[in-house]
C-alpha cells in the first residue's frame, strides 16, 4: 500500500471496465459475439486451433480462456492424452474455488466516509467493507450512497449458508451501530459460481499442456494479485508470454 497506494473503485463500477474493453476491440477492428456458447476448443498438432460456438467454427492461432483451467480442460479434453498430460490433469482436479457472500447497503448517509476498505479484523464473518458511491457517486441514486460488504465463507460451512449469512448481518449491526441502512442485496458465490475458481495463492499460471491456448481470469491470477489486481496480473502474464 506504501509503494501503490490503496485500493481503488473504477469509475462506473464493473460495467465501467466492461465498456472500456468494448471500446478497445472495437476500436482495434475486433468483434464481439454475445449469446453464444463455446462447446469446444479446437487443438491441431498440440496447438491452438480456434473454438466451436453454436457449431459454428472460428479458426484462431491464440486462444485466451478465462473459464478457469478445469472448464477450459473439459473443452479441448479430447485431444489431452491422460498420459503425457497427467500431472495437467492432477493439478485441474486439485483445483478448489474460494466461496463468499456479499451483502450490498442503501443508505441515505455515509456508512464508511473514504474510497478505502474498512478491515473487520473483530468480525464474525465479514472481512471488509467498502463504499463505492465515495468513489463515484453515479453508481447510487442522487442522495443514496452505496456500501459493498464481503465475507468468506469456508468450505466446510457452504451447506450453511443461511447461518453464515445472518452471522454477517449481525457483524453489520455491530460494525454500524445507530446506522440508519437498508439491505438491497445479499449474493453467494460457490461451487460452480465461486468468488474464485482457484483459491488465491493455488492458482497453477495460466499455460496449458497446448500451444496457443492459455487461460486467464479469477481460475489463473498473477502471483501476489488476490481479486480484480490478479485477474490484471494474470492478463498482463499473458501478454508478455504473447508479445514476446
Amino acid at each position: 500500500m506504501y509503494r501503490f497506494g490503496g485500493t481503488g473503485i473504477p469509475e462506473g463500477g464493473c460495467k465501467g471496465i466492461i465498456d472500456a474493453l468494448e471500446t478497445v476491440i472495437s476500436a482495434n477492428g475486433g468483434k464481439i459475439h454475445t449469446g453464444q456458447e463455446v462447446s469446444k476448443i479446437l487443438i491441431e498438432n498440440g496447438k491452438a486451433a480456434g473454438i466451436i460456438a453454436d457449431d459454428r467454427i472460428h479458426d484462431a492461432d491464440l486462444v485466451i480462456s478465462n473459464l478457469g483451467h478445469a472448464a477450459t480442460a473439459v473443452l479441448c479434453s479430447e485431444a489431452l492424452s491422460k498420459e503425457a498430460d497427467a500431472a495437467y490433469f492432477k493439478m485441474v482436479g486439485t483445483l478448489q474455488p474460494s466461496a463468499g457472500i456479499k451483502i450490498c447497503l442503501a443508505a441515505d448517509e455515509p456508512l464508511v466516509g473514504h474510497t478505502g476498505v474498512l478491515l473487520t479484523p473483530y468480525t464474525r464473518r465479514i472481512n471488509g467493507v467498502n463504499e463505492v458511491t465515495q468513489a463515484d457517486p453515479e453508481l447510487a441514486p442522487p442522495g443514496k450512497h452505496l456500501t459493498m460488504c464481503h465475507q468468506y465463507v469456508a468450505p466446510e460451512n457452504v451447506k450453511n449458508l443461511e447461518s453464515e449469512i445472518e452471522m454477517g448481518l449481525e457483524d453489520l449491526k455491530e460494525i454500524f451501530p445507530g446506522k440508519r441502512y437498508e439491505v438491497l442485496l445479499i449474493q453467494s458465490y460457490h461451487d460452480e459460481w465461486p468468488v474464485n475458481r482457484a483459491a488465491s495463492g493455488t492458482d497453477p499460471g495460466n499455460e496449458t499442456p497446448f500451444s496457443g491456448l492459455y487461460v486467464v481470469g479469477d481460475g489463473a491470477k498473477g502471483k501476489g494479485g488476490i481479486e480484480v489486481e490478479g485477474v490484471a496480473l494474470g492478463v498482463m502474464s499473458v501478454m508478455e508470454k504473447v508479445l514476446g
